[in-house]
């Protein structure tokens, strides 16, 4: 699902009429593998201002895609 959920957000941030401003992941079981899919795939948008990720799993690859997409945030301001 996670695979599915990432193309869909690729897709949509080309879209104009599709904005993304806030994706509740809580408690879906996910682990670290597919929230750093998740992550790669909106990593370049501009529109998301809250990520909920509660009760889910997190390691080495989610933590290293947090960090691009954080130092990309901090280097356009």
């Amino acid at each position: 699902m996670s695979a599915a959920l990432a193309s869909l957000l690729r897709y949509g941030k080309n879209k104009a009429n599709q904005k993304l401003q806030e994706i509740n992941l809580d408690d879906n079981g996910l682990k670290d593998d597919s929230f750093a899919l998740i992550l790669d795939a909106i990593s370049d948008r501009n529109d998301l201002l809250v990520l909920n990720y509660n009760n889910n799993g997190l390691g080495l690859k989610s933590v290293a895609a947090l960090s691009k997409i954080f130092s990309r945030k901090n280097a356009n301001e």
